[in-house]
């Protein structure tokens, strides 16, 4: 091979031997974590590929998905990776032998990191990457020698960081929190923003009792699930939770940094008693937390009774709820199990087919136990004699998992070489615009990579929101074969007759761009969330049981506005969930299900159904809300009596909570008025007709609701006057301000304008008897939230049982998800995610022509008559949501138990194997129901 005259020889593949950069990347991503640090000397190209933080993000989480049957052993030798071929040294700390008391605080890798800490001596903490062998000592706590102390390692998810969190108490001290943070530049603890050195005075005591049992008798670290930090407290006498066998769980918030507390499952009798009388020289340890697939995990060790393990999981981290995920008898797995002190879960054993959980014990031996079938393997049995380790852990484990990662811990020099890099070319690029930035990623692979991050969406983010919003027009996309086509206004003006821009022929309701994303929604119901920018889009449609009709029938309709553009009977509006930040739609309107109650339903990309989230305050306007810094605004519905007073109804998007704010400006005003968001600040606009005239005041202060007068906007003889006249019935909305060049841009829903402040005319951009609709935008590199993204992470979250105490029974055939239809669910349209029955499929004109999937309800009269055959009801309390369907029913010979099995119409549709299985079962005498479960699996063999 010929060598080119500057170009790098490594770099140089052999003739006819071209590997597309993708497949180079895919094969890196399944290389162990040591021979990809190998691979940055082979040439320039792969060296910037495997330093960009967009590989690390997508090494760590297919290593987190891969996670294979190898575990790291702490012993007195060093650190080992002990499997059933054997085991080899890893590294040890600082040269030397660790001794017996060194104890592993995270049985869970956090992003491959594990951190551990010697027992003698209070505040020395060790970080270390077992698959590189880098290992760091962090500098000694604040607090040299507190009376009670306990860490966790954790990782921020919105600063893409990994944090070490030590909560202690010193003599007469409150109780005080501080953080580390691994890649910070200082290098030093810190207090934590929430808790700091004054922990909220209520949560004193429980965090003291969680660190006294922590130190004295458990020796239990605490857990890093769901990103949140929890320490165990126990029930006893002096326990602030109601109940005597009610446990506690305190929970640390990792991005705000604040501590709250959350009830744990009621403990059975027993259990409850060894919990109350938990002495350190008894075997078992009754309670503890532990972490499976990502979610909190509670386990009950009741082989003083039933030698049996009960594993609770934490279905919702808002509601605090839980379910039983199994039970494990400890008698079928060895002889040697139940001796233990102490036994607790390590996960899901990787592979495919029947799901093993693994159990790892205090006698340094890891088990496996089968779900489905209760087989039990031993996976793991550390010889005393091959490592010099101890016969029983005096405290915890000395056993983790092991995950591959690329997190370097140990050279310093080389991470802030990467980072003063990364951060130069990144912030080079975040000044241009999108498209420019899209053949910026052609450049060379390192660009590509860098682009592709996070941390760069993050950071262009926060610099086109600086910048003025711009216009765009929404049109028909059916000419490209999408729903809804998006050209800039000056493009549109020039080209209104071009066949891409067909104006809508629905009326639809665009929000203002929230953190690059904007929502659309139709007066069918459906809702899109998009990127204007790159064309991205994601239709939330109708998901769940509960769906809110629209407020009112078209004939009783009284406002003006709802033929203007603004509205369409759906109150739906588009935030930002700071906590987990994602966007959130939000929707208010009338449940038809419960007596046409109001009701608040949100809705997230990641998730696939809507959630009730509580009832709003007072009824709200029709006009579309305002979002301000994760609230989004209303204000309240007018009422026909004078004397009534109006009120601003906030929604706080992270704690989903409802309050209201004074309204001063319109509390016994006869105009119509609605809020509005202008350049970041909560604006009120009232419209006097008589006098033609708009009135805009900003809220000062929210805390104290004060509202002060921005600006009067006169309307009179403006042209051409029957656009933006108020006497005609038109609702004029202000949409931005330009404070440089002292204009407001106005829409009416036919017609839109500049106002010009200083004389007082309007400066037209477009007229006319067509109902358009213009959308402000961000330049922005946001992706859409898509669910069918997040499926293979979601499809990996523990099962979940139902509550044993509902009394509530669900049909088992879905009904259709048209709003107000009655019809059963026949066919599932891709285009829109939803089902429908026959007769909504065929009107779904307004989507894409694909051909629906048919369901196993097609045909409903042979179901029932099979069902009827087999005598089994057709109602069942544990019916899951809306996103499975009914599959098929079977019944045992004996008559003694059936069930009714749901396939997930997600899977159903795109014909995924294997499929998400919900098993609904009962237990009859005769035609009596003595005892209902639920089951969720997943099947290799579903049929379709």
């Amino acid at each position: 091979m010929k060598r080119r005259k500057g170009n790098d020889p490594a770099e140089m593949p052999p003739d006819g031997v071209v590997l597309p950069d993708e497949l180079i990347a895919e094969v890196l991503l399944r290389l162990p974590a040591r021979s990809v640090l190998r691979f940055r000397a082979v040439c320039r190209a792969w060296s910037a590929l495997l330093r960009s933080p967009g590989f690390k993000d997508a090494y760590a989480a297919a290593a987190a998905a891969r996670r294979n049957s190898k575990f790291v052993f702490f012993a007195p030798a060093g650190v080992y990776g002990c499997s059933l071929q054997g085991s080899d040294a890893l590294f040890t700390v600082d040269g030397r032998r660790l001794h017996p008391d060194f104890l592993c605080v995270s049985t869970m890798p956090c992003r491959g990191l594990l951190l551990f800490s010697d027992a003698r001596r209070y505040g020395a903490y060790w970080v270390c990457n077992p698959s590189t062998g880098e290992c760091r000592r962090l500098p000694l706590t604040t607090c040299r020698r507190p009376n009670y102390s306990s860490a966790g390692l954790v990782f921020d998810n919105q600063t893409k960081e990994c944090k070490v969190v030590h909560l202690f108490h010193h003599g007469h001290v409150n109780i005080s929190c501080e953080v580390y943070t691994l890649s910070g530049p200082n290098r030093r603890w810190r207090p934590a923003a929430g808790g700091g050195h004054n922990m909220p005075l209520p949560l004193q005591r429980p965090a003291m009792k969680c660190m006294q049992i922590h130190d004295t008798v458990t020796k239990m670290p605490p857990v890093f699930a769901g990103g949140y930090l929890h320490w165990l407290l126990y029930p006893n006498r002096q326990s602030l939770v109601p109940g005597p066998s009610r446990a506690a769980v305190l929970h640390f918030s990792v991005s705000h940094e604040t501590f709250d507390i959350a009830n744990a499952p009621v403990l059975s009798e027993h259990v409850a008693a060894e919990c109350r009388e938990l002495e350190e020289h008894l075997p078992p340890v009754p309670i503890h937390l532990a972490e499976l697939q990502g979610s909190l995990c509670m386990v009950h060790d009741s082989r003083h009774a039933g030698s049996c393990l009960d594993i609770w999981v934490m279905r919702d981290h808002e509601t605090m709820e839980w379910s039983l995920y199994c039970q494990i008898p400890l008698l079928s797995l060895s002889r040697d199990v139940p001796s233990p002190r102490f036994i607790t879960i390590l996960g899901l054993c990787p592979g495919k087919g029947e799901r093993r959980i693994m159990l790892a014990t205090s006698r340094h031996t890891v088990h496996s136990f089968c779900l489905e079938t209760g087989d039990a393997k031993t996976m793991l049995s550390v010889a005393e004699t091959a490592i010099g380790c101890r016969n029983e852990a005096v405290a915890a484990l000395q056993l983790a998992l092991y995950e591959d990662s690329l997190v370097r811990i140990g050279d310093e020099d080389e991470e802030k070489e990467e980072q003063v890099l990364s951060t130069a070319l990144t912030m080079a690029l975040v000044r241009l615009p999108v498209r420019s930035i899209v053949q910026s990623m052609l450049v060379c692979r390192q660009w590509c990579t860098v682009i592709e991050s996070e941390s760069f969406v993050q950071s262009h983010m926060s610099m086109s929101m600086s910048r003025p919003r711009r216009v765009c027009m929404v049109t028909d996309g059916r000419s490209r074969c999408d729903l809804f086509g998006f050209t800039p206004m000056e493009s549109w003006l020039q080209q209104q007759h071009d066949s891409s821009n067909t104006p809508l022929r629905d009326k639809i309701i665009c929000s203002k761009p929230c953190h690059g994303l904007n929502l659309i929604s139709t007066g069918s119901g459906d809702d899109y969330m998009c990127n204007p920018c790159t064309g991205s889009m994601v239709c939330l449609g109708h998901r769940g049981s509960l769906v809110c009709h629209r407020q009112g029938s078209s004939k009783t309709k009284t406002n003006s506005c709802a033929n203007n553009g603004f509205t369409d009977g759906r109150n739906v509006g588009l935030g930002f969930d700071e906590s987990r930040g994602e966007h959130v739609a939000v929707e208010i309107g009338h449940h038809y299900l419960n007596n046409g109650s109001l009701a608040c339903m949100v809705k997230t990309g990641s998730r696939d159904v809507w959630a009730f989230v509580g009832e709003p305050p007072v009824a709200v306007s029709a006009m579309p809300p305002a979002h301000i810094s994760g609230t989004l605004y209303w204000l309240s519905k007018q009422t026909i009596r004078p004397c009534d007073e109006r009120v601003v109804v906030a929604f706080d998007i992270s704690a989903r909570a409802f309050t209201t704010l004074p309204c001063h400006p319109c509390q016994r005003c006869e105009h119509d008025a609605f809020l509005v968001e202008l350049n970041g600040m909560l604006s009120l606009v009232v419209a006097d007709k008589e006098a033609d005239e708009l009135d805009v005041w900003v809220m000062m202060h929210k805390q104290h609701g004060t509202w002060g007068k921005a600006l009067k906007i006169c309307l009179r003889n403006q042209q051409p006057t029957n656009y933006y006249s108020l006497k005609t019935g038109r609702v004029v909305v202000p949409l931005q301000i330009d404070n440089e060049q002292g204009k407001i841009l106005l829409r009416t829903g036919r017609a839109l304008g500049y106002y010009h402040l200083k004389n007082e005319t309007i400066e037209t951009v477009y007229s006319g008897d067509e109902l358009l609709f213009p959308m402000l935008y961000e330049e922005s590199l946001v992706c859409v939230p898509d669910d069918e993204l997040l499926d293979d992470h979601h499809a990996a979250a523990p099962t979940t049982v139902g509550h044993q105490g509902s009394t509530s029974s669900r049909s088992i055939f879905q009904g259709c998800e048209k709003s107000r239809c009655q019809g059963i669910a026949a066919v599932y349209r891709r285009c829109c995610r939803r089902v429908l029955c026959v007769v909504c499929a065929g009107a779904c004109r307004e989507h894409s022509r694909d051909q629906p999937v048919v369901l196993p309800t097609r045909w409903l009269q042979d179901v029932l008559a099979e069902l009827a055959d087999l005598g089994l009801p057709l109602h069942h309390p544990f019916v899951p949501a809306a996103d499975y369907c009914y599959y098929y029913s079977t019944k045992s010979a004996d008559g003694e138990t059936a069930c009714h099995v749901f396939v997930s119409v997600k899977d159903y549709a795109r014909k995924r194997q294997p499929c998400h299985l919900v098993e609904c079962g009962y237990r009859m005498e005769g035609q009596v129901i003595r005892e209902t479960w639920v089951r969720r699996y997943r099947a290799d063999d579903a049929s379709r």
